[in-house]
């Protein structure tokens, strides 16, 4: 731990977002010869590692990262899950495997939410968080496969 930041973890599963670029890139060869939809959630997913993992090595609220983190955390998830319940084309299988993990996914940001205002950055919101992370992450990759 670099200077006793007891979330440093949430730094590393910040990193999990890049899962979902991962696939994108599987997706798209040549990423830049023709913008979607798809192409805007990336960029998005590259605010969102970015904001996180610098919000996460100092966290330190309140604070501008810390704002433009949670900004851009809010709009990912409203972008997302719209694009992928309403706008993406996929199975009703599928689309309901993405529709449990966005409710997964509200009941750990849900419990993180109040296991920060209670201790921040104690052993179960950075648990929670952590696990919010992967499983945004996983919900995430749903746009691009």
């Amino acid at each position: 731990m670099r200077n006793g930041n007891k979330c440093i973890g949430l730094s590393l599963s910040s990193l999990f977002f890049l899962v979902p670029l991962a696939v994108f890139f599987t997706k798209y060869r040549d990423p830049f010869r023709r913008w979607t939809y798809e192409h805007i959630l990336a960029v998005l997913l590259v605010c969102n590692v970015v904001f996180s993992v610098s919000f996460w090595l100092n966290p330190v609220r309140p604070s501008i990262i810390h704002s433009l983190d949670g900004l851009f955390a809010k709009i990912s998830a409203i972008v997302f899950s719209v694009y992928i319940l309403f706008i993406k084309s996929l199975s009703l299988k599928m689309r309901a495997i993405a529709f449990a993990i966005l409710c997964l996914i509200s009941i750990l940001r849900y419990y993180s939410h109040i296991y920060s205002r209670a201790n921040w950055c104690s052993p179960n919101h950075v648990l929670v968080h952590a696990l919010f992370h992967f499983f945004a992450s996983a919900g995430c990759s749903f746009a691009f496969i």
